[in-house]
C-alpha cells in the first residue's frame, strides 16, 4: 500500500526519472546499465538480421521510465525518416556520447552488430564497477544513519539506568 501512495503518476513519474538519471554513483550505474541493455539487445537483433529501425523500436529498455520509452521512440521515428543512428544518439541525453562516437564507427564500418557486443561486454563491466564504487560510498552513509536512529534510542534507554545506579551509590 505505501509504494502505491510514493509511486510516481503523471509528471511526477517524468521528474523522478530525470532525478534517476542526475543522482551521483545511482545515475551512472542507470545509465551504463541501460547502454549495455541496449548495446547487447540490438548487436544480437541485428546479427539475427533485424534492420536497425525495427531493432531499436523493439527495444523494452525500461518501460517505467517516460524517459527512456520516449527517448526510445525518438530513435525509432528518426532511424525511420533516414537519419544516422551514431547521430541520434548523440542527441539523447541518456546515453554517452562516447557510445554514440564508437556506434559511428561501427556504422561506418559495416560491423555495427559486432561493435555493439564489444560495447555491452564493455558497459557491464563499467555497470558492475559503478555498482561496486556506489555500495562503498553508501555503506559509511547507512552506517551513519544507523547511528543516528539507534543512538539516541540507546541513550534514552541507558540514561535512567544510570541515574538509578547513581542515586543508589
Amino acid at each position: 500500500v505505501a509504494l502505491m501512495l510514493f509511486y510516481p503518476v503523471g509528471p511526477l513519474r517524468r521528474l523522478t526519472a530525470w532525478i534517476q538519471l542526475e543522482l551521483p554513483y545511482v545515475g551512472d550505474l542507470y545509465r551504463a546499465t541501460l547502454t549495455a541493455s541496449m548495446a547487447r539487445g540490438l548487436g544480437l537483433l541485428i546479427r539475427s538480421g533485424v534492420p536497425l529501425g525495427e531493432a531499436v523500436g523493439k527495444l523494452n529498455l525500461d518501460p517505467d521510465n517516460p524517459l527512456v520509452t520516449s527517448t526510445l521512440a525518438q530513435l525509432t521515428q528518426r532511424l525511420r525518416d533516414g537519419s544516422r543512428f551514431s547521430e541520434q544518439l548523440a542527441r539523447s541525453k541518456i546515453f554517452p556520447e562516447s557510445f554514440a562516437w564508437l556506434v559511428g564507427l561501427g556504422e561506418s564500418g559495416e560491423n555495427l552488430d559486432e561493435v555493439l557486443l564489444e560495447l555491452s561486454d564493455f558497459y557491464e563491466e563499467e555497470a558492475r564497477h559503478r555498482g561496486e564504487m556506489a555500495a562503498r560510498v553508501m555503506e559509511p552513509a547507512f552506517l551513519l544513519m544507523l547511528a543516528l536512529v539507534v543512538g539516541p534510542v540507546v541513550l534514552s534507554v541507558f540514561a535512567p539506568i544510570v541515574q538509578m545506579v547513581a542515586m543508589a551509590e
